[in-house]
Protein backbone atom coordinates (compact mmCIF):
# COMPACT_ATOMS: atom_id res chain seq x y z
CA UNK A 1 0.00 0.00 0.00
CA UNK A 2 3.05 2.32 0.95
CA UNK A 3 4.24 1.49 -2.52
CA UNK A 4 1.34 2.34 -4.18
CA UNK A 5 1.09 5.38 -2.71
CA UNK A 6 4.79 6.52 -3.40
CA UNK A 7 4.51 5.21 -7.09
CA UNK A 8 1.16 7.77 -7.65
CA UNK A 9 3.31 10.53 -5.22
CA UNK A 10 5.72 10.28 -7.30
CA UNK A 11 3.76 10.63 -10.52
CA UNK A 12 1.98 13.27 -9.72
CA UNK A 13 5.25 15.34 -8.54
CA UNK A 14 6.60 14.56 -12.20
CA UNK A 15 3.85 16.01 -13.91
CA UNK A 16 4.55 19.12 -14.82
CA UNK A 17 1.87 21.64 -14.00
CA UNK A 18 0.50 24.02 -16.89
CA UNK A 19 0.74 27.80 -15.42
CA UNK A 20 -1.53 30.47 -16.77
CA UNK A 21 -1.34 31.83 -20.33
CA UNK A 22 2.21 34.10 -20.07
CA UNK A 23 1.27 37.13 -21.38
CA UNK A 24 3.37 40.01 -22.29
CA UNK A 25 2.62 43.59 -23.75
CA UNK A 26 4.45 46.36 -25.56
CA UNK A 27 3.36 49.97 -26.41
CA UNK A 28 4.98 51.58 -28.83
CA UNK A 29 4.29 54.95 -30.51
CA UNK A 30 4.82 56.58 -34.04
CA UNK A 31 6.12 59.99 -33.78
CA UNK A 32 3.40 62.75 -35.68
CA UNK A 33 3.94 66.66 -35.79
CA UNK A 34 1.44 68.23 -37.76
CA UNK A 35 0.13 71.83 -37.05
CA UNK A 36 -3.35 71.29 -37.44
CA UNK A 37 -6.23 68.50 -37.23
CA UNK A 38 -5.77 67.93 -41.56
CA UNK A 39 -2.27 67.87 -40.99
CA UNK A 40 -2.38 64.85 -37.70
CA UNK A 41 -4.95 62.68 -40.17
CA UNK A 42 -2.86 63.20 -43.11
CA UNK A 43 0.64 62.21 -41.34
CA UNK A 44 -1.34 59.36 -39.19
CA UNK A 45 -2.57 57.87 -42.52
CA UNK A 46 0.52 58.39 -44.54
CA UNK A 47 2.77 56.73 -41.40
CA UNK A 48 0.14 54.90 -39.51
CA UNK A 49 0.88 51.17 -38.71
CA UNK A 50 -0.27 49.33 -41.56
CA UNK A 51 -2.30 52.57 -42.84
CA UNK A 52 -4.15 52.66 -39.81
CA UNK A 53 -4.09 55.17 -36.87
CA UNK A 54 -3.29 52.73 -34.28
CA UNK A 55 -2.70 48.91 -34.33
CA UNK A 56 -3.03 46.38 -32.25
CA UNK A 57 -1.10 43.04 -32.69
CA UNK A 58 -1.56 39.56 -30.87
CA UNK A 59 0.04 36.53 -31.25
CA UNK A 60 -0.05 33.15 -29.05
CA UNK A 61 2.32 30.55 -28.86
CA UNK A 62 1.44 26.85 -27.54
CA UNK A 63 4.22 23.87 -26.35
CA UNK A 64 3.27 20.73 -26.71
CA UNK A 65 2.75 20.60 -23.10
CA UNK A 66 0.25 23.68 -23.97
CA UNK A 67 2.18 26.48 -22.36
CA UNK A 68 0.52 28.90 -23.61
CA UNK A 69 2.52 32.77 -24.32
CA UNK A 70 0.52 35.69 -25.46
CA UNK A 71 2.46 38.60 -27.17
CA UNK A 72 0.46 41.96 -28.13
CA UNK A 73 2.22 45.24 -29.39
CA UNK A 74 -0.02 48.13 -29.52
CA UNK A 75 0.89 51.11 -31.99
CA UNK A 76 -0.09 54.36 -31.08
CA UNK A 77 0.48 58.33 -32.56
CA UNK A 78 3.08 60.02 -30.66
CA UNK A 79 2.04 64.21 -30.51
CA UNK A 80 5.47 65.32 -30.75
CA UNK A 81 4.99 69.03 -30.83
CA UNK A 82 1.52 69.90 -28.98
CA UNK A 83 2.63 73.21 -28.94
CA UNK A 84 2.34 73.71 -32.48
CA UNK A 85 -1.50 73.19 -31.95
CA UNK A 86 -4.50 75.44 -30.72
CA UNK A 87 -6.12 74.55 -27.81
CA UNK A 88 -9.15 73.70 -29.30
CA UNK A 89 -7.30 71.13 -31.68
CA UNK A 90 -4.95 69.66 -28.88
CA UNK A 91 -8.32 68.88 -26.48
CA UNK A 92 -9.72 67.15 -30.16
CA UNK A 93 -6.46 64.98 -30.47
CA UNK A 94 -6.45 64.01 -26.78
CA UNK A 95 -9.93 63.32 -26.82
CA UNK A 96 -9.01 61.13 -29.64
CA UNK A 97 -5.93 59.54 -28.47
CA UNK A 98 -7.81 58.60 -25.57
CA UNK A 99 -10.92 56.89 -27.44
CA UNK A 100 -8.15 55.30 -29.99
CA UNK A 101 -5.85 53.73 -27.17
CA UNK A 102 -9.65 52.64 -25.72
CA UNK A 103 -9.97 51.22 -29.10
CA UNK A 104 -6.68 48.96 -28.66
CA UNK A 105 -7.45 47.51 -25.96
CA UNK A 106 -10.57 46.03 -27.07
CA UNK A 107 -8.64 44.13 -29.38
CA UNK A 108 -5.62 43.12 -27.20
CA UNK A 109 -8.80 41.98 -24.83
CA UNK A 110 -9.48 39.82 -27.80
CA UNK A 111 -5.87 38.18 -27.69
CA UNK A 112 -6.27 37.65 -23.92
CA UNK A 113 -9.47 35.57 -24.04
CA UNK A 114 -8.34 33.89 -26.76
CA UNK A 115 -5.12 32.79 -24.90
CA UNK A 116 -7.13 31.93 -22.09
CA UNK A 117 -9.85 29.71 -23.82
CA UNK A 118 -6.84 27.91 -25.19
CA UNK A 119 -5.09 27.32 -22.31
CA UNK A 120 -8.73 26.26 -20.43
CA UNK A 121 -9.21 24.08 -24.04
CA UNK A 122 -5.70 22.02 -22.96
CA UNK A 123 -4.54 23.68 -26.78
CA UNK A 124 -7.23 21.50 -28.09
CA UNK A 125 -8.16 23.19 -31.45
CA UNK A 126 -5.86 26.28 -30.61
CA UNK A 127 -6.42 27.57 -34.57
CA UNK A 128 -10.40 27.50 -34.18
CA UNK A 129 -9.82 29.18 -31.14
CA UNK A 130 -7.61 32.06 -32.64
CA UNK A 131 -9.96 32.20 -35.91
CA UNK A 132 -12.88 32.74 -33.66
CA UNK A 133 -11.28 35.69 -31.52
CA UNK A 134 -9.62 37.75 -34.79
CA UNK A 135 -12.99 37.21 -36.51
CA UNK A 136 -14.11 39.32 -33.51
CA UNK A 137 -11.35 41.61 -33.86
CA UNK A 138 -12.72 42.14 -37.70
CA UNK A 139 -16.12 42.44 -36.35
CA UNK A 140 -14.97 45.34 -33.56
CA UNK A 141 -13.06 46.98 -36.46
CA UNK A 142 -16.78 46.86 -38.74
CA UNK A 143 -19.32 47.45 -36.23
CA UNK A 144 -17.26 50.63 -34.91
CA UNK A 145 -15.85 51.42 -38.54
CA UNK A 146 -12.15 51.50 -36.96
CA UNK A 147 -13.34 53.07 -33.71
CA UNK A 148 -14.63 55.79 -35.41
CA UNK A 149 -17.58 55.69 -33.16
CA UNK A 150 -15.91 55.29 -30.51
CA UNK A 151 -14.61 58.66 -30.31
CA UNK A 152 -11.71 57.59 -32.60
CA UNK A 153 -11.75 60.77 -35.20
CA UNK A 154 -10.64 64.54 -35.44
CA UNK A 155 -13.17 66.49 -36.48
Amino acid sequence: MIRIFLVILTLVAATPVVAAPQMTERLIHYPVSGGNLGELRREMAQNGPNGFWGYTRWWIEWSTRCEVTLTTTITMPRLEQPERLSARDLDIWQRMEAALYAHERLHAAHGIAAAREIHQAGCRNARAIINKWARQDRILDRTTRHGRTQGVRLD
